[in-house]
């Protein structure tokens, strides 16, 4: 069954994003996966986006404005008849998907509590554990995020060195991470963009050394770099919603170990993939014996439930259950 479907990405970043950025790089792997999969796709994003589908867009770069934001949305909604399923990405889509035209669905790539504002509205929540936390949006199915395994090569053989990848700001936990590079006396790199300015002056940069790297933000080239890793340390100090690093970890081969918060147990096979942990020192143990881990194993774990196929399917089958009313 051929589809006519709009999804709709934000205006903050490039779809997907040239370097950090979750919530862009799943909207361009599920737009591009449809066409894949033979449906008319058109993906409503910045000008400069790259994407296998119809490209629709209102602002030719990115920019962080809420207002930009909402006025994206709303020349994507002022669309939404032309389509059989509105899929949207945006905080800005939300008022809207209330009076779509036709059958919508936003997917809840956060915390925010901008989503219980629209009780009314069809949700797509990312882990089961971020349901739980929504439970009183009672419109609303689970969809793990996929990857295309091919932009993350695998490597059989590791350095010793352990690596962190993401956002700086407290409950990233990256502080833990150090801690625990510290303790073993391995180096430690860190990737990422910086989020918290004050964080990251005082509770990350003093530890910085020859040691301790900070790589700066990084593009595709970082997967170079945590694919010959010991191990990537997720020390994560809230409810992650789903944690798309762990998974391109595991793509390229590196184990995982990560504190038991969020959607962890749904994304790691504890002792198969890596260690799932509740304190450093629960960590640094799971260090010292993270090559019991077979790396290969860890691949084929992302093959078997984060590929961008499987997450095609599943969005599938939830626009089948919209068009025929199933999804209440």
């Amino acid at each position: 069954m051929t589809m006519k479907i709009a999804i709709v990405s934000t205006v903050f970043l490039r779809t997907p994003p040239e370097k950090y950025g979750g919530t862009e790089r799943v909207v361009a792997n599920l737009a591009d996966g449809l066409v894949d999969a033979g449906h008319d796709v058109t993906l409503f994003a910045t000008g400069n986006s790259i994407t296998k589908a119809k490209l629709d867009y209102l602002y030719d770069v990115p920019e962080w404005s809420w207002e930009k934001e909402g006025r994206h949305a709303r020349y994507a909604f002022a669309k939404a008849g032309d389509f059989d399923i509105v899929h949207n990405h945006s905080y800005g889509g939300l008022p809207l998907a209330q009076d779509s035209p036709v059958p919508t669905v936003s997917t809840v790539h956060s915390l925010s509590a901008s989503y219980r504002q629209f009780k009314s509205n069809l949700y797509i929540a990312i882990s089961q554990r971020q349901r739980f936390i929504f439970r009183d949006l009672k419109k609303m199915r689970v969809i793990y995020h996929g990857i295309n395994l091919n932009d993350f090569p695998f490597e059989e053989k590791s350095e010793d060195y352990l690596v962190w990848v993401g956002r700086f700001c407290p409950e990233k936990g990256v502080h833990h991470a150090i801690k625990v590079a510290q303790a073993l006396d391995i180096p430690l790199k860190l990737i990422g963009v910086v989020g918290d300015g004050s964080y990251f002056n005082t509770k990350i940069k003093p530890h910085l050394s020859e040691q301790i790297q900070y790589l700066g933000e990084m593009g595709e080239e970082k997967n170079h770099i945590v694919k010959r890793a010991k191990c990537f340390l997720m020390p994560i100090d809230w409810e992650e919603p789903f944690g798309l690093v762990m998974v391109e970890a595991m793509a390229c081969g590196t184990p995982v170990i990560a504190f038991n918060r969020g959607s962890v147990m749904e994304v790691i096979e504890h002792e198969k993939t890596g260690f799932i942990v509740t304190s450093e020192d629960e960590m640094i143990e799971a260090v010292q014996k993270i090559d019991r881990i077979d790396r290969y194993k860890c691949r084929q774990h992302v093959q078997a439930n984060f590929s961008v196929e499987r997450m095609v399917l599943n969005h599938e089958q939830v626009y089948k259950e919209m068009l025929a009313g199933k999804f209440r």
